[in-house]
Order: C-alpha cells, then sequence, then structure tokens
C-alpha cells in the first residue's frame, strides 16, 4: 500500500521552454477566439454599410458605464493570475483572497451589464429596435428580442453545483431577464458542435452501452466519431465532451454518465446506436438506479475500523483508519459520491505525520463533519489517512449537494485549516481499493 505519488522533478526538463496548459484547452481558447473575432467581423461590415444609423443607435450606450465594464473586467483577469502565481507558490491564503476577489469583480462586471440593458429596454432600445442594438444585445448576452439570460455554470466542478444553484434561486424576478443555473440541454437538431475540421451532431455521432458483470449498476458508454482521428484524439475526445454537455445539459452530463470512451467506427465491436437515442437510455437507467437504491441506508456504527500502515513513496510513513467492513458491502453503488476532505498539517518533527495535539484537533474536525452527515442522512464516514503533512477524509454519500455545503461552511468557521475539498463520482468506490485486501485492484 502507498500513498500518492510525490511530485518528482527531472533537472534536464526543466530547462524546456513551453506554453503552459494543455493542447485542447488552447484548441478551445482559439477556436472561441476564433468565433468571437468573425461575430465582430459581421458587426464591423455591416456598420460600414450604413455607418450614420449606426452611430446614431450608439449614442443612446452610456460610455463611462462601458468604460467602467472594460476596467472591472480587465481587473478580474489580473486577478485570477496573480491568483494562479501564488497557489502556484504555495500561498494559498493570498490565493484565496484573490479568487474571491475574481468572483466579486464577476458579480460587479454581471451587475453593470444588468444596470446597461435595464436602462437601454426601458429607453426603448430593445433586440429589433435597431441593426446596431440587434448586434448589440447579441455580442453581450441576450437570448432572443425580449429576454437577457445569464447562465451561471459550475464548469464541471460538482463541488460547485448546489451553489450556483443556490445563488440562481435567490436572484430576484426582473422584467426582461432570465437567470438559469447549470447549461440547459439541447434538443438534437439545436446540439450541433463545429471545431475546426470536426463537426459534432446527430450524423456523425453514435453510442453503445458497456455492461460490467462486476459492477452492473455502472453507467459506462462509447461513442462512436465518424470522423475520428487517432492523431489528433485529444480534440476529438473535448469535442464529444462538449456536445455531451451541451445535449444532455450540465448537471445530467454530470450525474448520469460514469464513463465515457470515444472511439471510430472501425473500432466498433457492438451495433451501434443513433446518439438521439441516448437520452431515453439514460432516463432509463436513472429510473432503474433509483428504485434499486433510493432507499438504502447503512448503519455503520457497530463496524469495527482497521489500523493501516504503510510506506509512502517518499520514504515517510502513512497511517489510515478505515472501516474494511463496509468496503466489501455489496449496496456500495447506492452512495456513489466520494468526497475527500484535504487538510494539510505540520508534522515536520514526526516523519509527516500529525503530533498528538494536532492529531487530537484533526480527530474533532473529522467527528464536526461526520456529525452533519450521518448515516441515517445517506453518508458514510469510511475513514481517514495521514501522510506527507495531509489528513485526507473519505466519505461515500448519496448526493454530492449537502456535502458540499457542510465542508465549505467548516472551512470558513475554520480558516487556519486551509481545508479543500474535491467530490466525484465513484459508484463502486474503487478510489479506496488500496484499503481493501479482499479487492486489491
Amino acid at each position: 500500500m502507498a500513498a500518492t505519488d510525490a511530485p518528482t522533478t527531472d533537472p534536464a526538463h526543466e530547462e524546456v521552454e513551453h506554453v503552459p496548459g494543455e493542447g485542447d484547452m488552447w484548441f478551445f481558447v482559439l477556436f472561441e477566439s476564433l468565433v468571437f473575432t468573425s461575430y465582430f467581423c459581421v458587426y464591423l461590415y455591416f456598420r460600414a454599410q450604413n455607418e450614420a444609423a449606426f452611430l446614431e443607435a450608439q449614442s443612446a450606450l452610456d460610455l463611462p458605464l462601458g468604460i467602467l465594464d472594460t476596467i472591472v473586467l480587465l481587473t478580474s483577469s489580473w486577478a485570477i493570475a496573480r491568483c494562479i502565481q501564488h497557489a502556484r507558490a504555495g500561498r494559498h491564503q493570498v490565493a484565496r483572497q484573490l479568487a474571491l476577489v475574481t468572483v466579486g469583480l464577476g458579480a460587479l462586471f454581471s451587475a453593470l451589464k444588468l444596470v446597461e440593458w435595464v436602462r437601454l429596454i426601458h429607453e426603448g432600445h430593445t433586440f429589433t429596435s435597431s441593426d446596431f442594438m440587434t448586434y448589440f444585445f447579441f455580442l453581450t448576452g441576450m437570448c432572443d428580442d425580449h429576454t437577457a439570460e445569464l447562465v451561471l455554470t459550475a464548469d464541471g466542478a460538482i463541488e460547485n453545483l448546489v451553489f450556483v444553484e443556490e445563488l440562481v434561486a435567490s436572484a430576484p424576478m426582473i422584467p426582461g431577464w432570465r437567470f438559469t443555473a447549470h447549461k440547459e440541454e439541447l434538443n438534437i437538431t439545436s446540439a450541433k458542435i463545429t471545431m475546426g475540421k470536426y463537426t459534432f451532431d446527430s450524423q456523425s455521432l453514435w453510442f453503445y452501452s458497456n455492461d460490467h458483470s462486476k459492477y452492473p449498476d455502472e453507467v459506462d458508454i462509447t461513442v462512436i466519431y465518424r470522423d475520428f482521428d487517432e492523431n489528433d484524439k485529444a480534440s476529438v475526445v473535448n469535442g464529444v465532451y462538449i456536445f455531451l454537455d451541451n445535449y444532455l445539459g450540465e448537471l445530467k452530463s454530470i450525474t448520469n454518465l460514469d464513463n465515457v470512451v470515444v472511439i471510430g467506427k472501425d473500432d466498433a465491436t457492438r451495433e451501434l446506436v443513433p446518439i438521439e437515442k441516448l437520452k431515453s437510455f439514460l432516463e432509463w437507467r436513472e429510473k432503474e438506479f433509483v428504485e434499486k437504491y433510493h432507499e438504502v441506508i447503512k448503519d455503520t456504527h457497530d463496524m469495527e475500523h482497521s489500523v493501516l500502515e504503510a510506506e509512502t513513496d517518499t520514504g515517510g510513513r502513512m497511517i489510515a483508519v478505515i472501516n474494511t467492513t463496509i468496503l466489501n458491502w455489496e449496496g456500495k453503488a447506492s452512495h456513489p459520491w466520494m468526497l475527500n476532505i484535504d487538510i494539510p498539517y505540520d508534522g515536520s518533527n514526526n516523519g509527516g505525520l500529525p503530533e498528538e495535539d494536532i492529531n487530537q484537533a484533526l480527530w474533532g474536525l473529522e467527528d464536526r463533519i461526520a456529525a452533519q452527515l450521518p448515516n441515517e442522512k445517506g453518508y458514510i464516514l469510511v475513514g481517514h489517512e495521514s501522510a506527507d503533512n495531509l489528513r485526507t477524509i473519505h466519505f461515500a454519500c448519496k448526493d454530492f449537494r449537502i456535502p458540499s455545503k457542510v465542508v465549505q461552511q467548516v472551512s470558513i468557521d475554520e480558516p487556519d485549516w486551509k481545508i479543500e475539498y474535491r467530490i466525484f463520482k465513484d459508484k463502486y468506490w474503487r478510489s479506496l481499493n488500496r484499503f481493501n485486501p479482499n479487492d486489491p485492484i
């Protein structure tokens, strides 16, 4: 048994200059830039055809407000860039503060746009009042000629979904405005994604389900793409994920799929199912899963815990206190969301392990969180591990919303602990297999 590999440094590799980030992310950024550049080119073309009319309509805009919008936007970009720099340097408190500044500036920017759009609409400048206003509202966020839509997204971060939903639920009712939590699903005719030379739509995509006897409740699908290119696999896979996110909707894409593999038609081993049938397939699987596990609750109070000890890859000690009995439970799929809570501490004088006073305080934090995530509500404290100055607490959960709120509140109440957490789908708890001697896969 070993702790997570510590990062290694190759001195020769440090001298190599490279562009930060993943290649597919740069492709996405450049593609987005190209799209918006195209929009503005179209705007400039039609503006040149009727410059006087455009200038007259443009005079309705509030120049000082526009300048303030720009300053806020640029400052938020600077703040998040500095946040990343401080986080990489290990200055997490400063990084956290700058992240909050970025969020605040983003909210301020949205509020300023709200003020601007409401004023224009009340003055009679709508989506259809002039060609200039058509382009202005389109480029700045109107979803139709009567409604401006603001879509708030967690961008795939499961632990943030509930906060997006609560923010939208608390938004005031404003005529001409629509606030939406998460990207909504599209019908199959609207769900078309074009990325460079690739087009992802109902004509180019199929799927089939992969069944596993050991994991019968896992929703594992293979998506077949007509123009799959092994040499450009990252771009193709990214395009498929974006398509699924738009077609299924952000929430369903995250919660209903456990695993997705993307291949070409030549590699398919089963009958291809049209991609437009994916929604009904997922609805059937979700209904089946809910009927099977909805009322399943596991009482773990009388189960014994094992103390496990091992050497980490860095040569230090790792000690874990784990409910190894629950790891052999056949109903693990009923608690498909894994909550991992990371709490750093200073164990430099104890081989990376917490000293007694710190250990007692960590136990207190664990008990406090466990009291708010009880068995009878659908939460199982599996145990914790300590190594390399980090305590990680493992919970298995029936849902992801309440755990997010509980741990977020504890991290706010206990700022000195620098608590971080992540929630991910792990329907059969395979991330904990290293603690199970009966299933060491």
